[in-house]
């Protein structure tokens, strides 16, 4: 009696854009030449593998009740306006300094690692009533950095630096139709924190 689905996810990430190669000396290390940004300070954006596998059991305790257990990872891609950026544009934020952050094509997906148990129980014939508690971890998110030391100066770009967790309950209760008259009901409690609100909390 006992149900198991298995899958298994593959992602691939290649955003085809340049990158700055040594974010130490993103206009290319001190000396004759430098203080501008040419092809040479850029290099090809890495390209990123993932592998996200998820299971879920579902087995009855009893003829009315059931029980379910899921866990998975999840990645996705960051926004796509903290990924792309003009070079000019660039190139001026760098020697302008740390007070307005930069895309950068350096970011990696953000990961999500979820947890969830739930039960459900048969009230009637037509009447049913679950709950569904879930954890989530996420990782990578994307937030302000301030890279220092760096030359000509300091300077801030998106990173992947953020950390959040989810946690939550889900209550159901769901009633088959009956004499023309269907029901849901639903209320879910959940709470969230981390080390940022959003991608520029620290800005």
């Amino acid at each position: 009696n006992l149900v198991v689905s298995f899958g298994l996810r593959y992602d691939y990430f290649d955003y085809k854009a340049l990158r700055i190669a040594d974010l130490q000396n993103p206009l290319g290390p001190p000396g004759p030449g430098s203080g501008t940004m040419d092809e040479g300070d850029l290099a090809k954006s890495k390209k990123f593998t993932r592998v996200s596998p998820r299971i879920g059991l579902g087995f009855p305790v009893s003829d009315k009740t059931q029980l379910h257990v899921n866990y998975g990872k999840f990645f996705q891609r960051p926004d796509l306006r903290r990924l792309y950026v003009g070079y000019d544009f660039l190139a001026a934020r760098i020697t302008g300094g740390s007070y307005y952050p930069f895309p950068s094509p350096n970011l990696e997906p953000e990961k999500t690692t979820q947890y969830e148990f739930g039960i459900t129980h048969q009230l009637g014939d037509h009447t049913a009533l679950s709950f569904t508690a879930y954890y989530k971890d996420v990782e990578g998110l994307t937030q302000i950095f301030h890279q220092t030391p760096a030359f000509p100066q300091a300077y801030d770009f998106f990173s992947n630096t953020d950390y959040g967790t989810i946690k939550g309950l889900d209550v159901e209760l769901a009633m088959k139709r009956t004499r023309h008259v269907q029901m849901n009901l639903k209320y879910t409690l959940s709470y969230a924190s981390g080390t940022g609100s959003y991608a520029q909390s620290q800005y």
